[in-house]
């Protein structure tokens, strides 16, 4: 208690008397810290060498123990990749050619003289026929470990807008509103079936974290000679522990009918633009993603 390392705040708050004390740190083997073995109050009144000695031998085998478990972690991740480009391959073959089955009588009811709320009905159906065939691809394409992007220079903020026009229905569907507050024009180079993925991703998972509904803020801002895209929900929130593996595969957040690779995907995407992808949030306080993209040109 005389070492000025020392924090009495847990003992006011929680009523328990530290006497002594020990501690040792967890390392990896690129010598982070990656945890604390922590004793309290020895029964011989006062911690020794010996003590010390053993601390350090057990917090080597933790290490070990740590380090074989993410090893572990890591293989089975590897193999469910695995697993599901197969997947995603025999479903690409196996649905293929229904899809486009599908598309030729909508193609062909087009071409008859219909309402035009018909006609907004087989568009509909068209743009959601074309968009799961993207889905499984890109879900392949992940598995592989390569994302084909087909790039064209476009204006950010009306590629934004686009975006907002086809998800608006599922949005207003689960009560939720998207507000928009963009900087001046810029233009980046988006590959847009890709980048629509990775956009429809955060905002599905912003309506998630807003069960009873809210607002869904989407603002552009200039840094440099990037362009950040912010993101914000007012939802339950993301806890800390998680914000580092938020974008790592299979990780779902809880939710039941989630794979877990949303997020995983929008990273790889964003990266294969050349940008990067970051969460902020406190629980309670809702989430904010920020993609970050290179300017091409700005007005």
């Amino acid at each position: 208690r005389e070492d000025p390392r020392f924090n009495s705040a847990f003992d006011k708050s929680s009523g328990y008397e530290t006497k002594n004390m020990i501690c040792f740190p967890i390392k990896n083997q690129n010598g982070d810290v990656v945890g604390v073995l922590q004793l309290l109050n020895s029964k011989k009144n006062k911690f020794n060498k010996i003590d010390e000695e053993f601390l350090k031998a057990l917090s080597t085998h933790i290490a070990l123990a740590f380090r074989n478990a993410n090893m572990v972690e890591n293989l089975l991740s590897n193999e469910r990749v695995s697993s599901l480009g197969k997947m995603a391959n025999f479903l690409i073959q196996d649905i293929k050619k229904p899809i486009l089955v599908s598309k030729r009588y909508a193609e062909h009811l087009k071409s008859k003289d219909l309402k035009e709320d018909v006609v907004k009905i087989v568009d509909m159906l068209l743009e959601q026929l074309n968009h799961i065939a993207d889905l499984i691809q890109s879900t392949l394409s992940y598995s592989e470990g390569q994302i084909i992007l087909r790039s064209v220079v476009r204006n950010l903020n009306e590629v934004l807008d686009d975006f907002i026009a086809r998800i608006d229905g599922y949005v207003g569907s689960r009560n939720c509103k998207i507000n928009k507050k963009y900087d001046s024009n810029v233009n980046v180079k988006v590959a847009e079936k890709q980048f629509y993925q990775a956009f429809e991703h955060i905002i599905k998972n912003a309506c998630d974290a807003m069960p009873e509904g809210g607002d869904i803020q989407i603002e552009t801002q200039k840094s440099g000679n990037n362009i950040l895209i912010l993101i914000s929900d007012s939802g339950l929130g993301i806890p800390e522990s998680l914000h580092q593996k938020i974008f790592e595969p299979f990780l779902s957040l809880g939710k039941r009918e989630a794979t877990g690779l949303g997020l995983s995907i929008t990273k790889k995407i964003i990266e294969e633009h050349g940008g990067t992808i970051s969460v902020k949030s406190q629980m309670g306080e809702g989430a904010t993603f920020t993609i970050s993209f290179p300017i091409i040109f700005s007005y």
